[in-house]
């Protein structure tokens, strides 16, 4: 692999399911091949399947587990954008 880079020994995405697994094989493909545009796709895919972990994150542990993230199950205060009591 290029860059001295070592892959893990279970690359085929197989394991993951739904919306995640395509995005991991999607990007596996992509990183095999020197296309125009590879490395944009790449950064773009990161940022679903990040966004496809966390949702899978949120709906997947009890309520009751706690972790760093546990957070961001909590509901939101405000919206965004919105001026609160005490701006003036």
């Amino acid at each position: 692999m290029p860059g001295g880079c070592a892959q893990p020994n279970n690359t085929s995405g197989d394991h993951v399911s739904g919306a995640l697994g395509a995005y991991f094989r999607f990007a596996l493909a992509e990183s095999k091949d020197s296309r125009l545009g590879g490395a944009g796709i790449l950064s773009r895919i990161s940022e679903l399947m990040f966004v496809e972990a966390v949702r899978r994150y949120l709906e997947g542990p009890p309520v009751g587990h706690s972790t760093r993230l546990a957070g961001l199950r909590d509901p939101p205060r405000c919206a965004w954008g919105t001026a609160s009591a005490g701006d003036g």
